[in-house]
């Protein structure tokens, strides 16, 4: 068996104390149950220095292997968004952004607006779970005004995100058609050089976008008038997406382009 005892520094100390004899390293019982041997059992839970009411005492703590595990990276975070229909405005601007998924525990932190601090007085703050909720939003932005998308966003990811990404969906607004720009990779409109949140925009939605060799092979010919920046990082987003790598390593204009641009990876 695996379990996971989630949220165990939260715990009242009747409970802690209830679970310990299934963190025995002999014979580990749940009660007058014997866990089956083999069985691997974690805890889990924030940190004393995040100040959401984590505790464990002494006695806990000898019977367990503490490991801190670190918050993604911005690069770790987009290849999971990229396979979990987080829509695409919203892994431009964490690309765009990336000290919006930073720690306050990674030092000199403290004029960063987007991320938890528990040392500010925050109502809202970006994290992998934040951004996921925002994605959610912003793809029903269709069924919403203006005003009111700004403040679902304020409600989730905070006011300093909020007006940052509704300034990236504006990007988005301004983008030519997908059709124009598979029909007519040559002719149809770029954004304009040095437009990093439009280009950024117009990357992540064509990762979330190709659905045959065909429409990579229009794309990356739309993309090569762009900046080399923006073509590698759409042919690496696409190698790196699980639903889409296949699709991209079997696609000889992909592969075409990666023969000659390899320098550049």
């Amino acid at each position: 068996m695996i379990i996971m005892l989630d949220e165990y520094t939260k715990g009242e100390d009747p409970v802690k104390n209830m679970l310990h004899p299934m963190l025995e390293i002999k014979n580990p019982r749940f009660g007058d149950l014997p866990i089956p041997e083999g069985s691997i059992i974690f805890l889990t839970g924030n940190l004393d220095s995040d100040g959401v009411g984590d505790s464990m005492g002494a006695h806990t703590t000898m019977r367990l292997t503490k490991v801190e595990v670190s918050k993604p990276t911005a690069d770790e975070w987009l290849v999971w968004a990229a396979d979990n229909n987080i829509h695409p405005v919203i892994m431009a601007w964490v690309n765009r952004t990336p000290q919006a998924l930073a720690s306050y525990r990674d030092g000199d932190q403290d004029s960063n607006p987007y991320i938890f601090n528990p040392t500010k007085v925050q109502d809202s703050v970006v994290t992998p779970r934040t951004l996921e909720i925002a994605s959610d939003w912003v793809w029903q932005r269709d069924k919403l005004t203006h005003n009111a998308l700004r403040a679902a966003l304020t409600g989730c990811v905070g006011q300093s995100a909020s007006h940052s990404i509704m300034a990236f969906l504006a990007h988005q607004d301004s983008l030519p058609s997908w059709d124009s720009i598979i029909n007519d990779p040559l002719g149809a409109k770029l954004p304009e050089e040095g437009n990093a949140g439009a280009l950024a925009v117009l990357v992540f939605g064509a990762v979330e976008r190709v659905q045959s060799k065909d429409e990579v092979t229009q794309f990356i010919k739309y993309l090569e008038r762009a900046e080399e920046e923006w073509q590698c990082l759409f042919c690496i987003s696409l190698a790196k997406h699980k639903r889409k790598q296949e699709m991209a390593f079997t696609c000889r204009a992909f592969a075409e382009w990666l023969a000659k641009n390899e320098d550049l990876l």
